[in-house]
């Protein structure tokens, strides 16, 4: 079916441009192409993206309104087996509503369904509960429905402690989002209805339970053994939200005014572990009520850091989970901080929890928006430089996953919900409401997303919910940047000359668009400005880029020093410039954004002549932020020149932690110097700082291969936060592979196994995904660990085994694909078996006929890009420029 799907879209392209053209030539009608260029998705640049099982998803409907949820629950860690029921009060949507269908993980057994007339008739098959009405509700009648229940849940909740890991205490945490709590307790597992919800958490005392909301109430049972925990959450919210936490904690209390502010944290470590990662809290609630123009609207605000979470953090509602690992000691604090992830979850609960995208193609609108106001929290604590800083970090990252595939920001098409957390909906969404910042101007652009946050409170919202709250405010017209930005993929690939003409006194510049254009990827409009500087100062011009080539002229008397398109780098294209080596080194020591500056950097370090190297150098002692002068350290090692040398020795005594690593790791890019190995041997006797220390290990490994092994088996001696100098050293194996290939795999296999620090196990696994590709045994060794307990070993051990591409390991995969818990997994383990399926296909796909379908569907598509690219030249030339 889905083949045949392909064929209809790819003549329905074709069509579609003949019939439009052949009616807009006859008739001189003005058409709208677009509707049908649509073409198969999985042909286009979202490709990789998707599986086989991937479909178009819609919102889902709901035929009675739930008001409120009271759960009552008994957990038992030890049997890992909850029984109690779920009540819904519910008021009926429609006329005659007889059933309802409702999601119920098929691990839950069903003992009884009752209103308050007596039993009610149900089924359980599958995921799917349906209940049924004798005598059906009319439309605005209400009723109380209880399913009573029992079981052992697969997923959503989930059982820590030392059966899983050595060491870890027991813990029970939930994780719903995406659509995961249904596994544990029914519900309409959507995001799509909001009700309150009350819970009675029964668990083995001295255990406590952490929920959303106020506590109520706290009992002990008769027996001494149970205690009940009643939390009450006043404010509507949608199902994924509803959370626990059940452990032994040290509890750390804070206030924001007359809220209280909790921090929860295993027993093992201090209230100054907890400050010092989560300490900010009040401030930031302060700042965001302030900027949003809504005051945190919940009863509480709490924090809780538990074992083998999957992801760093989880906004439920009032009821923040984190992983562990964001604690951390005062030696880890020199290079990590917690704050960008606790302004992360913070910004959700009002960006997710208070205001809900109506579906998963829209939820770019919950983590767009906490990943931007994290940024905003970083402006507001350290400064412009730290929110340059951490825009440069989502374009880096938004661009290694835009190399392998790229799709619309709001999209419906995917085979989990969960896919569509990635780098599009994170760190390019970022980057959108950074533009949108910087289209509008401070003053309307804040404006604006307060109407939107008033506006639209306690309720579900859509992409078009916020365009509009914008337009409202500003009087702008935002269609065309919010098609091209959101309902289109890719960005803008710019290439850019620059030429003074010193006999006409005007500087020529002209700029390109060279990403691939297709229906999917379209030339973009980006106004923005040109930056010139002189040695008589600095002009600055306006101008709106929205063609495939443009050639701008300025009047100029003097040679430019610096020519800079878009100063500051506020819209999200890739530039490719041809400035010769003096002016990038201009560029890094005067531009005034951090991101100028690093890209400078960066473009030097390809450069790698004498010049460059010097500029890098000279700038890496005056530059004043951390981050450019992480950026240039790791531009000298690009060089590969030993000039680069000194520069990074001083560095070596940077104050900053971080720029010292970065230091250490561009000196292991370089050949081996003797004496400044020295030097590394005496900075890790006395260097604190952990990441430091394992740099110098890789680096050490590298340059002195003599003692390499001794610096490995000292470095697995020593632990530290993260683990991260045993997992240095064992990466560092690598290097040693043709040296001692047997002894190589035997530590790492030591370390990969249980009982090993978790990161060490995690590094060992890498490792070995990276050792002779042919080598079977290995392959069957790693898919042992694909059904680890520990999340984060069986994530390394699925993405190796499917990197290592063995037909064999096709079973493991499938058994991923069908059995874990995690739904991002399942995508990448699906996405592993079609890579194998194809390949072998292509093994038993004769050569000849292979290339003739390869050159035909070449041919097409690029005749369809040809079309689509006068298409679109053609619509930029009768439509109207607008800024």
């Amino acid at each position: 079916m889905k083949r045949w799907i392909r064929m209809i879209g790819r003549a329905g392209v074709v069509g579609g441009l003949v019939l439009g053209i052949l009616l807009g030539s006859l008739f001189g009608w003005t058409w709208d192409t677009r509707p049908t260029l649509q073409p198969d998705p999985f042909q286009g640049p979202m490709r990789a993206f998707l599986t086989d099982q991937a479909r178009p998803f819609y919102a889902r409907d709901r035929v009675v309104d739930i008001q409120h949820m009271t759960l009552r629950l008994k957990v038992d860690p030890t049997r890992k087996w909850i029984e109690g029921a779920v009540t819904y009060r519910v008021e009926a949507l429609r006329p005659q509503v007889a059933q309802w269908v409702l999601d119920a993980g098929p691990d839950l057994e069903i003992r009884r369904v009752a209103d308050g007339s007596g039993d009610l008739p149900f089924q359980h098959y599958g995921e799917q509960l349906v209940i049924r009405w004798p005598a059906p509700l009319s439309m605005g009648q209400t009723d109380e429905v209880t399913i009573e229940y029992q079981g052992r849940p697969s997923k959503g909740l989930y059982f820590v402690g030392p059966d899983v890991h050595p060491g870890w205490p027991v813990q029970v945490w939930s994780q719903g989002e995406a659509e995961d709590n249904h596994f544990w307790f029914p519900t309409h597992d959507f995001p799509n209805d909001r009700f309150t919800t009350e819970a009675y958490w029964t668990v083995p005392k001295p255990l406590m339970a952490i929920a959303n909301g106020a506590l109520v109430d706290v009992q002990d049972s008769p027996d001494g053994r149970w205690r009940t925990y009643h939390w009450k959450e006043s404010v509507p919210h949608v199902a994924y939200l509803v959370s626990v936490v059940i452990g032994e904690f040290r509890k750390v209390e804070d206030r924001f005014g007359d809220i209280p502010v909790e921090y929860y944290v295993p027993p093992a470590f201090t209230e100054a572990d907890a400050r010092r990662s989560f300490g900010k809290t009040p401030a930031m609630m302060a700042f965001f009520s302030e900027r949003l123009g809504f005051r945190y609207p919940y009863e509480k605000y709490a924090q809780t850091a538990v074992y083998n979470f999957q992801y760093g953090g989880m906004e439920n509602i009032s009821a923040t989970t984190v992983w562990v690992e964001t604690l951390h000691d005062e030696r880890a604090h020199l290079e990590t901080r917690s704050d960008g992830l606790v302004a992360h979850e913070l910004a959700h609960q009002w960006f997710g929890d208070l205001l809900t995208c109506k579906g998963w193609p829209h939820i770019w609108l919950n983590e767009s928006f906490a990943t931007f106001m994290a940024a905003v929290w970083a402006e507001h604590d350290e400064g412009r430089d730290a929110y340059d800083w951490e825009r440069l970090d989502w374009f880096d990252t938004y661009l290694r996953q835009a190399r392998e595939y790229l799709r619309p920001i709001v999209w419906n098409v995917y085979t989990y919900p969960d896919d569509m957390f990635d780098r599009h909906s994170y760190e390019k969404g970022g980057l959108v409401l950074h533009m949108l910042r910087t289209l509008l101007g401070e003053e309307l652009f804040w404006k604006g997303v307060r109407q939107y946050v008033r506006t639209h409170a306690h309720q579900t919202v859509e992409t078009a919910d916020f365009r509009k709250a914008l337009e409202e405010v500003s009087g702008m017209a935002l269609d065309w940047f919010f098609d091209q930005w959101l309902e289109h993929a890719g960005h803008p690939k710019l290439h850019v000359t620059s030429r003074w003409d010193p006999e006409r006194g005007e500087l020529v510049l002209q700029v390109e668009q060279r990403q691939p254009l297709s229906p999917w990827v379209p030339l973009f409009r980006i106004p923005t400005q040109v930056r010139i500087v002189t040695d008589a100062g600095v002009e600055t011009h306006d101008v709106l880029i929205h063609q495939a080539a443009h050639e701008f002229r300025f009047p100029l008397r003097q040679k430019p020093r610096m020519v800079l398109l878009d100063p500051g780098r506020h819209w999200l294209t890739e530039q490719e410039w041809d400035k010769p080596t003096d002016e990038w080194a201009y560029q890094l020591a005067h531009a005034e954004s951090v991101f100028d500056r690093a890209m400078a950097a960066r473009a030097l370090g390809v450069k790698g002549d004498a010049g460059a190297v010097a500029a890098l150098a000279d700038a890496l002692a005056r530059e004043r932020f951390y981050g450019v002068r992480m950026e240039i350290a790791e531009a000298l090692g690009k060089t590969k020149s030993q000039a680069a040398v000194d520069a990074l020795v001083q560095a070596l005594q940077d104050p900053d932690a971080r720029v010292r690593r970065a230091a250490v790791q561009a000196l292991g890019e370089l050949e081996p110097v003797p004496t400044v190995a020295a030097r590394l041997q005496a900075l890790y006797d006395r260097e604190p700082a952990y990441g430091v220390r394992a740099a110098i290990i890789r680096t050490l490994v590298r340059w002195e291969k003599g003692r390499a092994w001794a610096w490995i088996q000292r470095g697995l001696r020593e632990p530290s936060h993260g683990d991260q100098v045993q997992a240095a050293a064992l990466r560092a194996l690598k290097d040693l592979e043709k040296e001692r290939p047997q002894e190589v795999r035997n530590l790492l296999r030591e370390w990969a196994r249980p009982g090993k620090p978790l990161y060490a196990r995690v590094a060992a696994v890498q490792t070995l995904a990276e050792l002779d590709p042919n080598d079977q045994e290995l392959t069957r060794f790693l898919e042992a660990f694909t059904q680890d307990p520990v999340y984060r070993v069986r994530a390394a051990a699925i993405r190796a085994v499917g990197s290592r591409k063995h037909e064999r390991s096709r079973e493991a995969l499938q058994r991923v694909a069908q059995t874990e818990p995690d739904n991002r997994l399942r995508t990448d383990a699906l996405q592993y078996i079609e890579r194998l399926t194809a390949e072998r296909e292509r093994r038993e796909t004769p050569a000849d006929i292979r290339a003739e379908l390869e050159s035909l569907r070449r041919d097409l598509l690029q005749r369809l890009r040809d079309v689509e690219a006068r298409l679109q030249g053609l619509e930029s030339k009768l439509t109207p420029a607008r800024p």
